[in-house]
């Protein structure tokens, strides 16, 4: 009542469950003050006797919230004694790290320096190593960083940033160890053995490419720190000043360390630290982990925590409602579409749902939940998968199997991933590039310092996911072991232009022509150079036979895609990828044969896509011999579609098995189509064939306004009138934009007006997605606004486009990965990081086409 009569009325009122909230807040903090004098009044005696305390050591200052609050608002403190000696108190138990700091203390083989610790029940006192000077690891020892690498690594830790372990000029102090031995976890058939193979040196957080290239202050690895730490949360200190206690709240505890300026290892420390790491091969290695894990507890399991997106997200909407938190039970009733298909008679079973329980009531305790671990690209249904069969494995099994199972290809990658990180120039790995690039009247614009900064962050991440073991499904790079007699061992998706090979290497090619002008390319060459080297072999064995071409769709996800990106890369660098050649003409006697039968029609998965990479091998090479190849299959595909149109209304649309209805969309529908008939009826060379062309068209225009005129607005067709066209390339408004724009001669006055109402509401929602990619994405809609910019002569590329592109990239380069952004966790073209750096990197080559395929420049790439 007093704070309702002291302003907070019209606060509560527009949030009601904040006063709960804060309410929550403070009892959690009475409660764990209260909880830690009981424990430190209980342990007082033998702190002293194992710390070295004096007798007469009274507490003379407590720091709290050295940490996230979790578990009811507990957090680390730091408390000071009248003596100088310090001790942290951890409110959880440290059972494993009292076994660490045990075994590392007569194993002194992995970089690290123990730690004395007393472990209690639920919680424990830790030796404060605070005051020690932390070192980055180009000034401390490489064979130190090198071994802790190798041990976290080998124990699957994750998440190991500056405030879990701290470099020192003697070693390394592991400061917390809640991330060890954690495995990720996927619904997609066998979830073990597999898992182990998914995590890298990088997901250690020790120095991985992300965080390194942050500004200062944010650089957050463990083994390259920034010399500006800021805990997320503001710390409390009490401090007894005169026999009176003083609380302070904001950084006065806090130790201002000078700024030193971010230096990098030389090559000589990274061969030391790789070679160090290597040593984790040697069998004596092997056993001493092999020992450390044997000595944990038997029931120490892996941890779990589910993280179904649309579940929290629904959570937390609920916050704003007046009735959330008004009984508890209520949220066992919003736990139902997790518990679905889990029984209640095996144990496992009921740990899941204290799994689970816990997570809410950290959310309801306003605690920070504790680990959001990453365990899909997609939200998680319990019912789809076997729970018994994860709890079936201890951490201990687990650890054991990735202990007996890495071999010298594994530690291979983990070191060119460590020399990525760190810039390593190693070996062959930066190969003398033959040339340099210019493009005539110098179209090829400099990038500045943030774009810079954002390709290279870009191309080192992608490059360093290509050399994930080959069951993760992040990598994307067909190395030549994945040949086998005569035929590539890769499925359709893997090296796809929409989402595998193809569409990524086409990005990092266009992306190194951006960093030559600034010097900045050295790593990306290199690793462009060796791919080149490797398939020739891999084209000349792909020729032997027909079978591993003849399940490729025709679109964007097949061959199609193929010939767009393969024309593009071999434009961008003629004499790099002129062995691609032999690989487009292979292509195009496949699809010759198979044209006439198609059905999926679209751009994606059919004639449409085959019908765009035809037309950028044709702005790329129609000076060929062979072009009369692509004309030949370009007017096939053009037949097909106009064959398989579907009158209705009045209008012609087309429907394609992906959704076997008359889409809007460019994905699956209407406006990739006539987009692809439109490019084709521009240079189409037989009159005859360009009129029965031009009469598709003219038909096709009219199918909008009967969509328009049956609904009343822009409706999405798979639904009706229960949902309104999204903000998506693929099936959404800036792709049906597209459709429109290409025929707006065609249409309709009544029509044009509309497209133009949808271009401005395409430009008026342009940052408001909360996903970046060009698929479903921001991406999508700026590589449209940027082609109506030059369609309507405003200048190659408006500045806004230009800044906007920037930040997008920025914006994805810094944030981590997440369930509702997979662009951020995977680097494929339409759906996720390349596509986002491809749009920004049109801002700066304007010979790079539309993804769409439209509008493409005419300007050429000389070599020199």
């Amino acid at each position: 009542n007093d704070a309702l009569n002291d302003g907070w009325q019209n606060i509560a009122l527009e949030y009601p469950v904040l006063l709960r909230f804060l309410s929550s807040v403070q009892k959690n903090y009475f409660d764990s003050m209260d909880e830690f004098f009981q424990r430190i009044d209980a342990d007082a005696d033998k702190i002293k006797e194992d710390f070295g305390i004096s007798a007469n050591g009274n507490i003379i200052k407590i720091g709290r919230s050295l940490s996230d609050p979790h578990n009811g608002g507990r957090s680390v403190m730091r408390i000071e004694f009248a003596d100088g000696n310090k001790l942290i108190y951890k409110p959880k138990s440290i059972k494993m790290e009292k076994v660490f700091n045990n075994f590392i203390s007569g194993n002194n083989n992995f970089g690290f320096q123990p730690i004395h610790i007393l472990s209690c029940e639920g919680y424990g006192w830790v030796q404060d190593i605070g005051e020690l000077e932390r070192q980055p690891i180009n000034l401390a020892n490489p064979e130190s960083a090198g071994q802790v690498a190798a041990f976290l690594w080998m124990l699957n830790a994750t998440d190991m940033h500056f405030e879990n372990v701290m470099p020192t000029a003697d070693g390394v102090y592991a400061l917390d160890l809640e991330t060890l031995l954690l495995a990720s976890f996927n619904n997609d058939g066998e979830p073990w053995e597999p898992m182990w193979r998914k995590h890298t040196v990088n997901a250690t957080l020790l120095f991985e490419e992300n965080v390194l290239n942050r500004p200062e202050g944010f650089r957050i690895g463990g083994l390259e720190p920034s010399p500006a730490l800021v805990s997320i949360m503001p710390p409390v200190t009490f401090t007894l000043q005169d026999d009176v206690i003083v609380m302070m709240l904001g950084q006065q505890d806090r130790k201002s360390l000078p700024p030193a300026k971010h230096q990098r290892m030389n090559v000589d420390g990274i061969k030391r630290l790789q070679n160090s790491f290597e040593k984790i091969l040697n069998g004596d290695a092997r056993e001493v982990v092999r020992r450390f894990v044997s000595s944990m507890d038997d029931d120490l399991t892996l941890r779990l925590v589910l993280r179904d997106t649309s579940f929290y997200t629904n959570i937390l909407e609920r916050m704003r409602q007046p009735r959330f938190l008004r009984d508890a039970q209520d949220m066992h009733k919003d736990l139902a579409v997790l518990y679905q298909g889990v029984g209640t008679v095996e144990d496992h079973d009921l740990r899941l749902r204290i799994i689970i329980d816990n997570e809410i009531k950290q959310l309801v305790s306003c605690d920070v939940p504790f680990l959001f671990y990453e365990v899909g690209r997609k939200d998680i249904k319990i019912s789809d998968i076997t729970i018994p069969d994860f709890f079936r494995f201890s951490a201990k099994e687990h650890a054991f199997k990735k202990i007996e199972g890495f071999d010298s290809s594994d530690i291979a990658e983990q070191k060119e991933l460590m020399a990525i990180s760190l810039e390593g120039r190693c070996g062959d790995f930066l190969a003398n590039h033959r040339h340099h690039y210019h493009f005539e009247d110098q179209e090829i614009l400099l990038p500045d310092t943030t774009l810079t900064k954002e390709f290279t962050t870009y191309a080192n991440e992608t490059i360093a996911s290509a050399l994930i073991s080959q069951s993760s499904p992040a990598r994307w790079l067909t190395l030549e072991s994945d040949v086998e007699e005569g035929r590539v061992k890769a499925v359709s998706h893997d090296q796809s232009f929409f989402g595998g090979y193809w569409g990524i290497i086409m990005v990092l090619q266009a992306a190194e022509i951006a960093l030559t002008k600034t010097g900045d390319a050295g790593t990306l060459k290199a690793f462009l150079e060796r791919e080149a080297q490797i398939w020739p072999r891999i084209i000349e064995k792909t020729k032997r036979s027909d079978e591993n071409l003849s399940f490729k769709p025709l679109g964007y996800v097949g061959h199609g895609g193929d010939l767009f990106a393969q024309s593009v890369l071999m434009g961008l660098d003629p004499i790099r990828w002129a062995m691609l050649e032999d690989s487009i003409q292979h292509t195009l006697l496949q699809v010759k044969k198979r044209v006439h039968e198609d059905d999926a029609l679209d751009i994606i998965e059919g004639s449409a896509g085959l019908i765009m990479g035809c037309e950028q091998v044709l702005k790329f090479h129609g000076d060929k011999s062979w072009s009369s190849d692509v004309l030949h299959v370009q007017k096939s595909a053009t037949d097909r579609l106009v064959e398989k149109a579907t009158a209705i209304d009045g209008g012609l649309a087309w429907i394609v098995p992906a959704e076997a209805k008359p889409l809007l969309g460019y994905a699956h529908g209407w406006a990739g189509i006539v987009t692809a008939l439109s490019t084709v009826a521009r240079h189409g060379e037989n009159a005859h064939d360009v009129e029965e062309i031009n009469a598709c068209l003219d038909k096709s225009a009219l199918y909008p306004q009967v969509v328009h005129e049956q609904a009343g607005a822009w409706h999405d067709v798979r639904q009706g009138r229960a949902s309104t066209l999204n903000n998506s390339w693929c099936n959404g408004i800036p792709g049906f934009v597209r459709g429109m724009i290409e025929i707006k001669d065609r249409l309709s006055p009544s029509m044009r007006q509309e497209a133009e109402e949808l271009v401005n509401i395409v430009s008026g929602k342009a940052g408001l997605s909360n996903s970046y990619r060009f698929c479903c994405g921001e991406a999508g809609n700026v590589d449209l606004l940027m082609d109506i910019a030059r369609r309507s002569e405003k200048g190659s590329f408006s500045e806004t486009f230009e800044r906007y592109a920037t930040a997008t990239l920025f914006s994805v380069n810094n944030r981590g990965s997440s369930n509702v952004m997979p662009e951020m966790a995977f680097p494929s073209l339409f759906q996720g990081k390349s596509g986002i750096a491809y749009t920004a990197l049109r801002t700066v080559l304007p010979i790079l086409p539309s993804l769409a395929g439209q509008e493409f420049p005419q300007k050429k790439l000389k070599i020199i």
